[in-house]
C-alpha cells in the first residue's frame, strides 16, 4: 500500500507531503490546492504520456511575457 505522497513544483503547490491511510479525505479552504494535489496524484498514476497536451502548451504562457 502506497502509505505517502510529496509533489514539487506543480501548479501551486511548491512542497506538499501527505501520509496516506486507507481512507483519505483532502478538506481545505477554495484555492488551497486541494485539486491540483489530486491532478498531481493522476499525472503520477497516468505517467506523462497520458496528460492531457493542452496543460503544458507553451502558448498558455503568452500573456506572461512582457509586451514590447
Amino acid at each position: 500500500m502506497l502509505t505517502s505522497i510529496r509533489i514539487q513544483n506543480f501548479r501551486s503547490i511548491r512542497d506538499a507531503s501527505v501520509k496516506l491511510g486507507q481512507v483519505n479525505l483532502f478538506i481545505g479552504p477554495n484555492n488551497s490546492g486541494k485539486s491540483n494535489f489530486l491532478k498531481g496524484i493522476l499525472l503520477m498514476a497516468l505517467g506523462i504520456n497520458e496528460f492531457p497536451r493542452n496543460t503544458l502548451k507553451p502558448e498558455r504562457f503568452s500573456s506572461l511575457l512582457p509586451r514590447s
